[in-house]
């Protein structure tokens, strides 16, 4: 009966931590983030500054709601309705700055237009926050090819005259979630008594 039990314990385990957040970027991919997409292209630039530091740089003559979209292409994941993606973000700049997730496929790309709760606004100079987007097909459009892309979008409301116009911020990927690491725990310490006990007799 013991055996059987921590058996299970393994099985959650492994169940949990493979399902938790499973299209979510390495910290090495966060920290080579290229932008993919602006609202204006000539008039955005995101620049690198290492180690998950960005600084996107919005023209002077934009105005209204404007959004630069920084993420991965090349991507080939595969997902399921409900499937999560999460980065966290800390706003570094002096000035508040909106941030939302999204993701493409062969179908489109979605947001927190088509999602919503994967976004921030307005977030304090300083502040964190952990932005989750669930995928879904209906988002899609029915569409279920790969994820080809992730990332994320960072804009604000420009108004005419003097405003920040410089964005910079520290992308983080996410860890693997408390309850997904104690259940491996479990697992993991189950199956090497299982493993002693086996070996004693």
């Amino acid at each position: 009966m013991r055996s059987v039990l921590l058996a299970l314990a393994l099985f959650l385990a492994v169940s949990s931590s493979a399902h938790a957040n499973s299209l979510t970027l390495t910290t090495a991919q966060t920290t080579i983030l290229t932008q993919l997409h602006s609202t204006s292209p000539a008039n955005i630039t995101t620049l690198n500054a290492g180690f998950g530091n960005y600084t996107s740089f919005f023209g002077g003559d934009i105005t209204g709601i404007q959004a630069a979209f920084v993420g991965i292409s090349g991507l080939n994941l595969t997902w399921s309705d409900g499937d999560t993606f999460q980065l966290t973000v800390r706003n570094n700049n002096e000035s508040p700055w909106n941030f939302a997730l999204y993701a493409a496929n062969s179908g489109g790309l979605i947001n927190d237009a088509a999602i919503g709760a994967s976004r921030v606004f307005n977030l304090s100079p300083g502040s964190s926050a952990t932005l989750t987007l669930t995928l879904s097909v209906a988002a899609f459009g029915g569409n279920t090819s790969n994820i080809t892309e992730l990332g994320l979008v960072v804009g604000r409301f420009f108004p005419s005259g003097p405003t920040d116009r410089t964005a910079e911020y520290h992308v983080d990927a996410t860890t693997p979630e408390p309850n997904s690491i104690l259940l491996l725990g479990i697992g993991l310490l189950g199956a090497v008594t299982l493993i002693r006990r086996k070996v004693s007799h």
